[in-house]
């Protein structure tokens, strides 16, 4: 599955959302352009649903909070350490997004199996994770030095 944002003349013409992957469901942001209308074009063989997710809807980073693939969760803020890992996989990102849902701040980036640290944004916000693996993100309380293994 390929999600893509709509062509306007402000962006490039495809800004790919998701990637081709055996992921069942995707947890995207779409960024805001200030439009009353969302249009989104996805390509797919099979069935397939879509939905908006109001940002107050959004999981809450309480204590621990895992997935796989990519996710949006809601960070009640603070300057925390947040343990990072990836169970498997490849690339691994971890991003704030700004209040229009663009990538904002990276936090932590890795690939396949890893654990890393990163400090939470010190205001309430969303974070993003871009992965097509399984990954954990713990308020651990605790840094812990990047540990990548083969």
């Amino acid at each position: 599955m390929e999600l893509t944002s709509p062509r306007d003349g402000k962006r490039p013409p495809r800004l790919i959302l998701t990637h081709g992957s055996p992921l069942t469901r995707a947890i995207v942001p779409v960024e805001s352009d200030g439009q009353e209308a969302i249009r989104l074009q996805m390509n797919t063989r099979g069935k397939w649903r879509i939905w908006l997710h109001p940002p107050e809807e959004i999981p809450l980073l309480e204590d621990e909070l895992g997935s796989i693939g990519s996710y949006v969760l809601r960070h009640p803020g603070g300057q925390v350490p947040l343990r990072i890992t990836q169970h498997e996989g490849t690339a691994f990102s971890l991003h704030e997004l700004r209040s229009d849902f663009a990538l904002g701040t990276l936090l932590c980036q890795g690939n396949g199996s890893f654990t890393a640290s990163a400090i939470a944004p010190r205001k309430a916000g969303l974070l993003y994770v871009q992965s097509r693996g399984s990954w954990s993100i713990d308020l651990s309380g605790e840094a812990y030095k990047a540990r990548t293994t083969p």
